[in-house]
């Protein structure tokens, strides 16, 4: 079994917990949000990382994030006809009403499954470092139109706003897998590889 060092599992549980702490509305939960950030930059750290020479099929991926979204679609939708609210958002099309879901917080989810669809064809095509430099090139004009593109997300609905803002996290993660191995060889201890596997893991996002 992989283990997984202790340092990266705790800013992991540490994310979670501030997401939990944003949701909850207490004094001082904006800045809880920071987890979610943090997550999203782990998220390609580890598909570009340790999982990079292992291409799952997109329906696996679907299965763990979908399947979820569903449950608690239903399960919001029953909370919202019983309080008499909207079942769905619709003031922005059936299709964005959809990927929203009966709450706002459901749209990690679909996001999620959407950007593992997209790694996956990104890494049986692409070398790890190729993929880090698309992601730079990339993530300047993101951050350059952030502002405009932002607010025409905003303009267009729900949950674009969010899949927006969780863009260029999950872009500056896969730079950031590439930068940390090259600066610091022993990175790849902290990526999910069992001690059998470190070499191999380092020399699969070294690779050019």
């Amino acid at each position: 079994m992989a283990e997984r060092q202790s340092s990266l599992e705790l800013l992991r549980i540490a994310s979670a917990l501030g997401i939990v702490w944003f949701h909850a509305g207490v004094t001082g939960s904006p800045v809880g949000y920071i987890g979610l950030t943090v997550f999203l930059i782990l998220t390609p750290m580890f598909e570009l990382g340790a999982n990079a020479d292992r291409i799952a099929p997109w329906r696996q991926h679907a299965k763990r994030l979908l399947v979820p979204f569903l449950f608690w679609t239903a399960v919001y939708l029953a909370a919202n006809a019983i309080k008499g609210k909207p079942l769905i958002r619709l003031d922005h099309g059936p299709f964005l009403g959809l990927l929203a879901g009966p709450s706002i917080h459901l749209w990690y989810l679909p996001f999620m499954a959407a950007a593992l669809g997209l790694t996956n064809p990104l890494k049986a095509r692409m070398k790890p470092p190729t993929i880090a430099l698309l992601a730079t090139a990339v993530l300047f004009p993101l951050l350059a139109l952030h502002h405009y593109q932002h607010g025409a997300a905003e303009i267009a609905g729900a949950p674009l706003p969010q899949w927006f803002h969780a863009l260029t996290p999950l872009v500056l993660g896969m730079i950031c897998v590439i930068i940390a191995v090259r600066a610091t060889p022993h990175f790849t201890n902290a990526l999910p590889c069992a001690p059998s596997e470190t070499k191999r893991c380092a020399l699969v996002v070294r690779s050019t």
